[in-house]
């Protein structure tokens, strides 16, 4: 196969998903990763994707603000030893809150069926995840519903957190920097 071919394989993979990995596109494509790494940055030199650490996504993630439905899917390794490393933190009867987010649905999935709690959240993917719970009194948060990223946001979501006091926060941000800080995609996410 050609480096055209490989190419017009890794730009239709993406166009179809919007995210490709290295590993599966080194499958795939029957390459090595150091190849399929090459050929993404060629592809990122011309503005055709975004990579990131093991993956590439259509888009920039900071210019587009992309559903959990597509960052599920990425650096998913990753996502689970930050959940395992955030349930640590944990303690019995613990009143929390989770934020919205792949990285802390990850962390919502990963909390024991029956472990005692009290969750306060705006994300319907983490209220998804611990409905089926025996022990975790959970507390969904009403407002405007931004659908990509599945979380309540707004006046009343905001009015409704001031009702609460809670002893941890579990969140997840879209970026950090040195210079600007914990960042987001979404100014009323930021506001909650």
């Amino acid at each position: 196969m050609t480096i055209a071919e490989r190419h017009k394989h890794i730009l239709d993979e993406l166009a179809k998903s919007g995210f490709v990995s290295v590993s599966d596109l080194a499958k795939s494509l029957q390459v090595t990763v150091v190849t399929i790494r090459k050929d993404l940055k060629i592809l990122e030199d011309k503005g055709l994707l975004y990579r990131s650490h093991g993956s590439a996504t259509s888009v920039s993630p900071y210019v587009s603000d992309r559903s959990v439905q597509v960052k599920k899917l990425e650096q998913v390794e990753e996502k689970s030893k930050i959940a395992q490393k955030a349930l640590e933190f944990l303690e019995p009867k613990d009143a929390i809150i989770i934020g919205s987010g792949t990285t802390v649905g990850a962390f919502a999935q990963a909390i024991p069926r029956n472990y005692p709690l009290t969750v306060l959240t705006s994300a319907m993917n983490v209220a998804m995840a611990l409905i089926d719970t025996t022990e975790i009194e959970l507390v969904q948060l009403g407002g405007v519903v931004r659908k990509s990223s599945s979380s309540a946001v707004g006046h009343f979501a905001e009015e409704m957190l001031k009702n609460f006091a809670c002893s941890k926060l579990f969140l997840s941000v879209d970026g950090i920097s040195l210079d600007h800080g914990l960042t987001t995609s979404n100014m009323m996410e930021a506001h909650l």
